[in-house]
């Protein structure tokens, strides 16, 4: 299973050609979920980690929360059936020019977000962490 890193979720993530269609679980993981959680979760559960941050600051900022090497991309990125992607969602004031802290006021909020089958259970596909204690 790949891991993808991302700040956003577009639907330019989509593949016109799926015929079926697309349904996607979005579980919120909250603000807390950063360091040694969130790098044992990727570990447990995924054989390749990349990221498609499109901005450097937020890249870097990502590294920091993580304690991960966040690297910051541009591709055009299109979700495949097993991916797990993982999104961090900035809300506060704009980040300075080269931020590694985030600024008073602000805070990255995470989610998790699986293609789901019609059939699929709901969210138990992210980690064995139980949500409760990641807000």
């Amino acid at each position: 299973m790949r891991i993808v890193i991302a700040d956003t979720f577009s639907l330019n993530m989509l593949s016109a050609k799926n015929p079926a269609g697309y349904v996607f679980a979005f579980v919120p993981l909250g603000s807390g979920w950063t360091g040694p959680a969130a790098l044992g979760c990727f570990e447990a559960i995924g054989d390749h980690i990349h990221s498609v941050v499109g901005h450097e600051d937020t890249a870097r900022l990502f590294s920091k929360l993580l304690q991960w090497d966040v690297v910051y991309s541009r591709e055009n990125y299109v979700f495949q059936e097993h991916d797990l992607l993982f999104v961090g969602q900035y809300t506060g004031p704009r980040l300075p020019e080269g931020a590694t802290e985030l600024p008073e006021g602000a805070a990255v909020m995470w989610w998790g977000v699986k293609q789901l089958h019609f059939s699929a259970a709901k969210g138990d596909w992210v980690c064995s962490i139980p949500l409760k204690n990641v807000r």
